[in-house]
This record gives C-alpha cells, structure tokens and sequence, in this order.
C-alpha cells in the first residue's frame, strides 16, 4: 500500500499486520518490533520465551541505547510512518535495574516494602532483575498546556530523532510504558510535565 512517504508498506499476508517498507524494487525495510527470527535447532523450532509487550520493549530500547551510544542522541521522537509524532521520549539513565517481585511475596515491615521470608535471600530477586533505561515521555495528543507547549517547542527545535513505527506498535509502546508509570510509587511517576517509565533491555 502507498502512504504519504512515497513507499509502500509491506503486510503479512495471514493477519495483515505491517511488517516493513519497500523503499525500492529491490530494497525492503522491516520494523524491527514486527519480525522475531526463532533459531531452528535440530529441525524444530525454539519457542520464544519473552511475550509480545516484553519483545517490543526490548526491541525500542535497544534501538535507542544504540543509537544514543553511537550519534549521542538522547531525544526520540516515536512517529507512524505518515511521519506524524506519536511520542515524545528522552532518554535519561541508560544504567537503570528493574526487579520485578510477585505482589504475594511482598510484606509491609515499618513502613517500607521487603521479600517475604522464602525470598530473603535474594535469589528470586536476583532472577528477576534486568537492565532498563529511564525515560521522560510525553503523548503528543495531550490537551494539557505545558504539554502541548513542549510537543511545539520540540517540534519547532527539531528536537527528537525519529522513529518510525506502525500506528499500533506505537500504541503497544505507550501501554508498555503506561504500565511501568502505575507500578513506580504516586510521587516518582511524573517529572515535571513528564510522564517517568522504564523500559527493560
């Protein structure tokens, strides 16, 4: 199908999900959160052990750590491929742990939250965690002002690389980071005008 960027875009047969581009005749972009290559070992297939939101939040943030190691970039602009932005992202802690603990597990003592007994020792913490990157981000649909001020001055500033991906990847990508915004404690979860989430490598 032709869109606004004078490519067509390439879609699976089976589900119609976007896939990629044809930039040229002989020439095919593929998103990199639409295609997941499973080795094959002795003739079967490995199954894939990370689910869908897990997959594309690696995906991104791996995207985005390459690209702030090798252009120093630190301001991502998540745009559909009609290049209209859908997210405005800066990235700030590349060096960032995220654990993950089962709600039963954790018991309140004085106040703070810890493991329960059969997890002291760490180990099941330890299994959990994964590196992550910090972000600010804001939607770019967003009616409050201050928001809508730093989507213009982005866009005014060209501030952002871009990065293009279809419509409902974009959305798969903000639930993902609304979902890590809800489990940071109520007065870590804005910055500013900014929303505060995680992404895991």
């Amino acid at each position: 199908k032709s869109c606004r960027r004078l490519v067509s875009s390439i879609s699976c047969q089976s589900c119609s999900a976007v896939l990629g581009e044809a930039l040229a005749p002989d020439s095919l972009k593929f998103y990199i959160t639409q295609v997941v290559v499973d080795l094959t070992v002795g003739g079967s297939q490995v199954e894939a052990a990370v689910s869908r939101s897990l997959f594309l939040e690696q995906s991104v943030a791996a995207r985005m750590l390459e690209l702030s190691n090798t252009l120093s970039v630190f301001h991502f602009a998540i745009q559909t491929p009609d290049e209209k932005p859908f997210l405005l992202i800066w990235l700030l802690n590349t060096d960032s742990v995220m654990a993950s603990v089962a709600e039963a597990s954790v018991r309140q003592v004085d106040g703070s939250v810890s493991p329960g007994p059969e997890e002291a020792d760490g180990e099941c913490l330890s299994s959990q965690a994964r590196p992550a990157l910090k972000l600010l981000w804001i939607v770019c649909s967003d009616d409050g002002f201050a928001q809508r001020e730093i989507v213009a001055s982005w866009e005014t500033n060209a501030i952002g690389h871009p990065l293009i991906l279809p419509l409902p990847v974009c959305e798969e990508l903000l639930q993902a980071m609304e979902d890590t915004n809800d489990l940071l404690p109520s007065v870590l979860r804005h910055m500013r005008s900014y929303q505060v989430s995680y992404l895991r490598l």
